[in-house]
């Protein structure tokens, strides 16, 4: 569930308080589909306090493993010298052509067509829901076109009946 703009705040405030960093994985952001996104926790932090973490992974294809960081300026050399020493690195071509992806606005354009798509894709798996399991679920509500979760109405029980000796007995604890 995102974080309200008010409890966003207040993270922050307390992170300043605390002397504390945040890292902040926003993997589904991208994918808003039902009203302008909220600003990232990075984008409303004016004390430097979080660290943004972010993969292409979901938003352009898995298998294309690349990620970044975007950290407060002091903490800089720390990841530079981190990442030498433990990350085996990505291959050039892959970050040019990422660059260049975004900077000719292919990016953005593949956002708003993956956005538009998630919300098409939502609406059906509600309406879907709607009308053939409105009687066992209910969909919970969602912001993101990646995930959601519906709550089961009634009650379900895990067994498993067996006749041992012309008996019925019941076992509760397998799955």
């Amino acid at each position: 569930m995102k974080m309200s703009l008010d409890r966003r705040f207040a993270l922050l405030q307390a992170a300043e308080a605390a002397d504390a960093w945040i890292i902040e994985d926003d993997w589904a952001g991208d994918f808003c589909v039902t009203d302008k996104p909220l600003p990232t926790l990075k984008e409303l932090d004016l004390g430097g306090r979080v660290i943004y973490v972010g993969s292409f992974s979901k938003s352009i294809f898995p298998a294309l493993r690349l990620g970044f960081i975007l950290a407060p300026p002091p903490l800089v050399p720390f990841f530079c010298t981190s990442l030498e020493a433990f990350s085996p690195g990505v291959p050039t071509h892959l970050q040019t052509v990422l660059a260049e992806f975004i900077a000719e606005g292919h990016f953005a354009t593949h956002v708003r067509r993956m956005r538009r798509l998630y919300a098409e894709r939502y609406d059906a798996l509600a309406h879907a829901v709607g009308t053939h399991l409105a009687r066992w679920l209910e969909l919970a509500p969602t912001r993101t076109g990646l995930h959601t979760f519906a709550r089961l109405k009634c009650p379900i029980i895990d067994r498993d009946e067996h006749i041992v000796d012309g008996k019925k007995m019941v076992d509760f604890s397998s799955s």
